[in-house]
């Protein structure tokens, strides 16, 4: 598993380092799904470009978004938990 840390851009701190989660399929066209332990309690889904820059917070109680508006490209998907706990992974939209 590998954590996309980008903190250094986006100032986020707390990265989770034990959770276990996925983005699928990846690369994605038209939607994304993601998947966690259940234990895990979600309280902000983000969306950021290459950069850092969130250019879309979705609802934490969701599990598959649609990706569809977004330009093909790299992105990330940021969790922050309910603790403070921060994990980010990338994913592509083609």
């Amino acid at each position: 598993m590998i954590l996309w840390d980008i903190s250094t851009v986006s100032g986020t701190k707390n990265l989770i380092q034990s959770l276990v989660w996925e983005i699928f399929p990846n690369p994605a066209s038209e939607n994304i799904s993601i998947h966690f332990p259940a234990e895990v309690l979600v309280q902000d889904l983000e969306i950021a470009e290459e950069t850092g820059r969130i250019i879309q917070k979705l609802n934490a109680t969701d599990r598959n978004f649609s990706i569809s508006a977004l330009k093909k490209g790299v992105y990330f998907l940021k969790i922050s938990t309910a603790s403070g706990q921060v994990a980010t992974k990338c994913f592509v939209k083609n």
